[in-house]
């Protein structure tokens, strides 16, 4: 026999599995001398088999029921095939053939067969043979129809040696499905060729995809309906987009360079986001979507109207262990090296209630799709939210173990916002927070939040250092959000607003479709002649320390807070200080103080300078007053205790109509006041005989004398008059 080395003679063994030999023969030529060199002879074997079952490389699929003629010779191995199987596929004809290499190289098997093939046996080939490792990207593919092939491999026969394949196929009406692509062709004919070198490509294909004909390299274009789109695409949840989609679509089979890719002008779509993705089915615009078809990484690129473009690199069956860039504002995306989302840009505008409401209409990404998104970075020119507007903002999101982090960064705003996880409410902390100045010439009776669904509002916990409005400084400013059934509730005030402290409770709810506030707490600070003048009112009244403790509510939202529309109680509490007119300052004495003593000390026409020189002084105020609808009743008298005068007040404010009912009791020393003494015992001739009496009798006449006034009509000018006692 040729020696063929061990390797041939391994595969001519373990090759030849069956058949049946009709007829053969073997052939010697040349000398027959001992120790003859062996290029001195030449021997040859041929068989002619029936039945033959070869299998040429393991792994690969057999060739059986093969007629063939075998030829053996020192030159190598051929083998002529009439008509076989491999698989379920007929052979017309294959050839076969190893020749003999130098000393010590490897044989090398070269099979070409003509296969009256299917799309089964075809993906075959690619998914359950060694190439299934090269060739993932066909691993889910499915077919049927006829698929003529022609089959031509090199085949090394030594272990752990690539095999090379190339297959021609002839695809005539078949139907090919790549679920990785959600792509059904139908009526799919024309040449495609796979080599495990280059991959898949393919040459004058005709077919038809979503009921649209397409021809050349798999192009088509039409017009088809988004809901038959989201089908296609296995996509159940709604989308912000309707309409009809006009598209273009190319499939490029270029091997390794193959791609797939639809484009887009939009017309005729609707898209329904904020400025500037949206679009009416009127406008025009501008999508182009792209992705390659083969590698162990795909790549993936979408570009939209100049305002996003995305890069993303990815395992087809593990898309969310890739690595990605979107880019908003314009500019191309880049692909970066390490895994996860990554969000860069800028936006000239984005309003964040309009963003709230499409998040409301549509899904959002699932726990696991947030977990692909490392980091957001985006340059804000214009914000709007809560009824307020910032400019150029910078936001930095980075997600962390449970939860997330966003920072904030502008000259109106500074700090973060963390989400811890696990529904915990969301920690607001925040350096300073610089709101607009109150609005001029603004209608009083305006609701700023009338418009506001205050159920919108999340849970909450927050800190901001320092709040301004305008060139105001505020102070600081800590509390906590909760929703409720109707509304929300902002609980643990803690508000340091220009020297008036805060806290307690402040409810906002909508019930029966009306909107409604609540607040219940405290109101406390030190000298209130500094709140008053922080607050643009006149000092009228200082203090030591005071204190207002209420229960108030009224129609509308929290910004809708009226004195004239107030209903509820509070208890007043005023410590060590003084009341005094000041010009212009009736209002805020109608709001703090509810007396006009000036008005009141001149219609008494009483000798109070020795009470009123510098203002009237307190050690303590005190009373509790019931509101309904502007009205102001004392439901314990209004006492102020000073060290020379007491006064007592009695009565009601309507703050409505300007109108004041009340009793006014004034209580002074005897010797300080004999003149008020003498109206007090209803005869003034008296005063003098006192005057004497007490010069003579000293601190023992020191006692107390008290009048009664009643006071009504118009509050800035009221009507004063003396409730004289009866006569005796």
């Amino acid at each position: 026999m040729p020696d063929f080395g061990k390797d041939l003679a391994h595969w001519l063994n373990t090759a030849i599995q069956a058949g049946q030999i009709e007829q053969g023969y073997f052939q010697y030529q040349g000398s027959l001398n001992k120790g003859t060199p062996p290029e001195s002879r030449s021997l040859s074997l041929y068989f002619a088999v029936q039945d033959a079952r070869l299998e040429y490389q393991p792994g690969w699929p057999a060739l059986t029921e093969a007629t063939a003629e075998v030829m053996i010779e020192d030159s190598g191995i051929r083998i002529s095939v009439a008509q076989g199987k491999i698989l379920n596929s007929p052979i017309s004809s294959a050839y076969a053939e190893i020749m003999h290499g130098a000393p010590g190289s490897i044989p090398l098997l070269e099979l070409q067969a003509e296969l009256q093939s299917s799309m089964d046996d075809g993906l075959y080939f690619l998914q359950k043979t060694p190439l299934a490792l090269e060739t993932l990207e066909f691993a889910k593919w499915r077919g049927k129809g006829s698929l003529p092939a022609v089959l031509n491999l090199q085949v090394p026969l030594a272990a752990r040696q690539p095999v090379q394949v190339k297959v021609d196929l002839n695809a005539q009406g078949v139907e090919l499905e790549m679920p990785d692509m959600n792509l059904h062709l139908y009526k799919l004919t024309g040449a495609f060729v796979f080599d495990s070198q280059r991959g898949l490509s393919a040459k004058k294909v005709t077919g038809q995809f979503l009921g649209q004909a397409f021809a050349g390299d798999i192009s088509a274009q039409g017009r088809v309906p988004l809901e038959q789109l989201t089908t296609w695409a296995q996509i159940s949840e709604p989308l912000p987009v309707t309409g009809t989609l006009p598209y273009r679509l190319r499939v490029l089979l270029e091997g390794a360079d193959s791609q797939l890719r639809i484009d887009s002008s939009l017309l005729g779509v609707a898209i329904d986001l904020p400025a500037p993705f949206g679009k009416t089915a009127s406008q025009e615009s501008y999508a182009d979507w792209r992705m390659t078809l083969a590698g162990q990484e795909r790549r993936y690129w979408l570009d939209y109207a100049d305002q996003a473009s995305l890069s993303l690199a990815a395992a087809a069956d593990n898309i969310l262990a890739g690595r990605a860039q979107l880019r908003l504002g314009g500019g191309l995306a880049r692909l970066p090296t390490q895994a996860g989302l990554r969000v860069t840009g800028r936006l000239n505008s984005f309003d964040l209630e309009r963003w709230q409401a499409v998040l409301q209409r549509y899904s959002v990404p699932q726990t696991e799709g947030m977990q692909f998104l490392r980091s957001a970075k985006l340059d804000l020119r214009r914000v709007q939210g809560f009824g307020l507007t910032a400019n150029n903002l910078k936001i930095d999101y980075r997600p962390q173990q449970s939860g997330w982090q966003l920072g904030l960064e502008s000259t109106q705003v500074q700090g973060q916002i963390v989400d811890p996880g696990a529904q915990q409410p969301l920690q607001v902390y925040l350096k300073h927070l610089r709101l607009p100045a109150a609005k001029k010439n603004q209608p009083e009776q305006q609701d700023a939040l009338a418009d506001f669904d205050m159920r919108t509002i999340p849970a909450l916990n927050i800190k901001i250092d320092a709040l301004s409005m305008g060139e105001t400084h505020l102070g600081a400013f800590a509390l906590q959000t909760r929703p409720q059934a109707n509304g929300v509730l902002f609980d643990q005030l803690n508000l340091s607003l220009k020297g008036l402290h805060v806290d307690g409770q402040l409810g906002w709810q909508r019930e029966k479709g009306q909107v409604s506030s609540w607040y219940k707490g405290r109101l406390s600070g030190d000298n209130m002649a500094d709140v008053l003048k922080a607050w643009d009112f006149a000092p009228s009244i200082t203090s030591q320390n005071f204190r207002v403790d209420t229960h108030l509510r009224w129609s509308g939202s929290p910004a809708a807070f009226d004195l004239e529309t107030l209903n509820g109680d509070a208890q007043v509490q005023f410590r060590k200080g003084q009341m005094s007119s000041v010009d212009g300052s009736a209002q805020a004495l109608r709001v703090f103080g509810l007396l006009n003593f000036d008005s009141i000390g001149r219609r008494l026409r009483l000798d109070f300078s020795d009470l009123f020189g510098k203002g009237l002084a307190y050690d303590r105020i005190k009373g509790q007053l019931l509101v309904s609808k502007g009205v102001y009743r004392t439901q314990t008298p209004l006492v102020l205790e000073g060290p020379s005068s007491n006064f007592e007040l009695d009565g009601q404010l309507n703050l409505v109509s300007d109108q004041v009912q009340a009793k006014l009791l004034v209580t002074l020393p005897l010797t300080n006041n004999l003149p008020l003494a003498a109206i007090a015992i209803g005869a003034p001739a008296v005063g003098g005989a006192l005057f004497l009496v007490d010069r003579l009798i000293g601190d023992r006449l020191s006692r107390f004398a008290s009048v009664t006034y009643h006071i009504s009509g118009d509050w800035q000018q009221p009507d004063i008059s003396l409730i004289k006692k009866p006569a005796k």
